[in-house]
């Protein structure tokens, strides 16, 4: 069983850090850009992996907030199949590989955070 409050909490703390650090990472693009510097990919990687935590993040507090507890505990069983049932790096293009990983990552991140409130 899961504790609703610390899922609650752990939910809005995860949409939370994704959100600020999507916009640190557009505001590095964007200064960047306004300054006609080159953007490196470390810089771009940083911002994908802020995008799939943001997109993922989204999607568990529309879950939370339509289907409270029963919700986020059928996320952490669709999550722990999709992790192990899952590969990365199957296409050609290396953006597409990247932006794979990152949703993978994002993926483990939250589902470590949801899995510590099982009582």
């Amino acid at each position: 069983m899961m504790n609703s409050t610390k899922t609650a909490e752990t939910v809005e703390k995860l949409a939370d850090v994704a959100a600020r650090t999507l916009l640190t990472n557009q505001r590095r693009i964007t200064d960047a850009f306004a300054a006609c510097e080159i953007v490196s990919a470390g810089t771009m990687e940083a911002l994908i992996q802020a995008q799939a935590e943001a997109h993922l993040t989204a999607g568990l507090q529309t879950r939370w907030n339509r289907g409270g507890m029963a919700a986020i505990e059928s996320w952490l069983e669709e999550t722990a199949e999709r992790l192990i049932e899952t590969n990365v790096g199957g296409w050609s293009s290396p953006v597409q590989n990247q932006m794979e990983l990152a949703e993978r990552k994002a993926l483990q991140n939250a589902y470590k955070a949801l899995s510590r409130c099982r009582d």
